[in-house]
């Protein structure tokens, strides 16, 4: 077990048994609203094991989140994806009060806080939440992993939990994101509740999932909501901009307490997530975004052919065209300035369900920093909220279809990205990576796109929809020319100047009035 109790006393100096305790017969803020999918990294709340097992019953799709391409997209349900549910969480739902509340005085060790009780369990996706609440009120959260149990826990699960744990603490000790702090991690089983954990701090707020959205409110206090969570999170993931590295890839530490080494990605295979021996893919780190978005393109192309299988004209069409994209990006500037490190950190799924805020829109928490990596500048901390990025994701439909969530409108995203654009400039100051901005989210899905064919082609045609805006009815018929004949003579250097301009960032300013 790993503690850091002694350390992590808050910002200001406050010890732990000073946090704001809830008046008599008042509801906490954040009781019903945070213990959620705050604490589980997970797509949806479930309190129970028995309402996951409700679920399992069910024979419908239904929409969850993808939270690599960040939009909607429908799914199989729990049912069949999860081959055993008893054997997919053995005995990590079943951890007693009593364990809990021993290990949670191991890690405090202090007088002030000597007994713990559980207020709440929730089972999320991947992991399972247990909420302890001491006599003075002050809660915690005691999270372990759905596979942290002998026979699906291994060694790599053990280093990516470590990881996390490790690079939380590094964001609170090093930035003023306002994350849980780290209390105490275990990357094993041998512990007092025979399974791996990571303690944490429990944060106020609500899910801007519900303020977002919220219709109980009139329209204008809901807008003045909306631009409120807005300029707090651009003010907010300003604090990461010292945080530059020069390859891109996972946070690693070598010790507890020693500087973060970027080395290999590990993601589970998307077809087999809920697998019950869960698989790893294995992506190496990268020394420039030149290279990163280079070698996607190749594995994409490579995955893509078929031995003895020619595309059809569209499909080339749609590569020569995403080649020459890629070329513009790169000539574009959208990578950074000479000389400066190419690689920042961002929350991985900077979405609605991860951050926290009051009822005026005040942000208090950020939650949920699985998979810390360095990735490019132009999509790190300066990016746009991922919620309003989906315009631009291959499974985006307006109307939205029978079964799926409600979806904005297509003028909503380019009214809300304008926004925070422009609080991203003026924290800035016209200055940094806020000249990125206003186009992170075409760089989110050009980096994106090199999952598959269907996110290239999305990508493709969303560009020439915006660089041929009057030509709609053409891009098809053309795309299928290029694809069987080439570029006519003269058109790709057109098409790569234009792009170039297209990607480029925004101009610093000196100020921003």
């Amino acid at each position: 077990m790993k503690r850091y109790i002694d350390k992590f006393r808050g910002r200001q100096g406050k010890s732990l048994s000073s946090q704001k305790e809830d008046a008599p017969g008042e509801a906490s803020t954040g009781r019903e609203a945070i213990i959620r999918e705050h604490c589980l990294g997970c797509d949806r709340p479930v309190e129970s094991t028995a309402k996951v097992n409700e679920e399992i019953s069910k024979a419908s799709p239904e929409v969850q989140k993808d939270p690599k391409m960040k939009t909607f997209k429908r799914v199989p349900t729990v049912k069949q994806q999860i081959e055993d549910v008893p054997k997919y969480w053995g005995t990590t739902t079943d951890i007693g009060e009593a364990q809990l509340a021993i290990l949670l005085q191991h890690v405090i060790q202090t007088d002030y806080e000597p007994h713990f009780k559980l207020a709440r369990r929730l089972n999320g996706s991947f992991n399972v939440a247990y909420i302890m609440e001491s006599v003075r009120g002050w809660r915690i959260c005691v999270r372990v992993p759905a596979c942290g149990f002998p026979g699906r826990w291994n060694d790599r699960d053990a280093d990516l939990l470590r990881a996390t744990a490790l690079g939380m603490k590094y964001i609170y000790e090093n930035t003023e994101l306002p994350i849980p702090q780290v209390l105490a991690y275990s990357a094993d089983t041998k512990n007092e509740i025979n399974a791996p954990y990571t303690i944490m701090t429990f944060l106020e707020g609500k899910s801007v999932t519900d303020l977002w959205d919220d219709l109980s409110v009139t329209p204008s206090v809901l807008e003045a909501r909306r631009q409120k969570i807005m300029h707090d999170l651009a003010n907010i993931m300003r604090s990461l901009a010292t945080t530059t590295f020069a390859r891109a890839g996972t946070l690693w530490f070598p010790d507890d307490d020693s500087p973060p080494e970027v080395g290999n990605s590990y993601r589970l295979d998307k077809a087999k997530i809920f697998a019950l021996k869960r698989e790893f893919l294995e992506f190496p780190p990268r020394d420039s975004v030149a290279e990163l978005l280079r070698c996607g393109q190749h594995k994409r192309l490579i995955e893509d052919r078929n031995p003895g299988v020619e595309h059809d004209v569209a499909t080339v069409g749609v590569y020569a065209l995403w080649d020459v994209m890629i070329e513009a990006f790169l000539q574009s500037g959208g990578k950074q300035k000479a000389g400066e490190p190419e690689f920042v950190l961002m929350q991985s799924d900077f979405n609605r369900q991860n951050i926290l805020a009051d009822e005026t829109g005040k942000v208090t928490g950020l939650i949920d920093w699985d998979c810390l990596e360095s990735i490019p500048r132009c999509i790190g901390w300066c990016s746009l909220p991922h919620w309003l990025e989906v315009d631009w994701c291959p499974d985006y439909r307006w109307p939205p279809e029978v079964d799926f969530e409600e979806t904005p409108k297509p003028d909503e995203f380019d009214r809300y990205r304008a926004d925070y654009a422009k609080y991203m400039r003026e924290v800035c100051q016209g200055r940094s990576d806020s000249v990125f901005t206003s186009r992170s989210h075409i760089y989110q899905v050009l980096f994106d796109s090199v999952e598959s064919f269907a996110a290239v082609e999305c990508f493709v045609y969303n560009v020439l929809t915006d660089i041929l805006p009057r030509s709609v009815s053409y891009f098809h018929t053309r795309v299928d020319d290029i694809g069987r004949g080439g570029f006519q003579v003269g058109e790709r250097e057109w098409f790569e100047a234009r792009l170039v301009r297209y990607f480029a960032p925004d101009a610093e300013m000196a100020a921003v009035e």
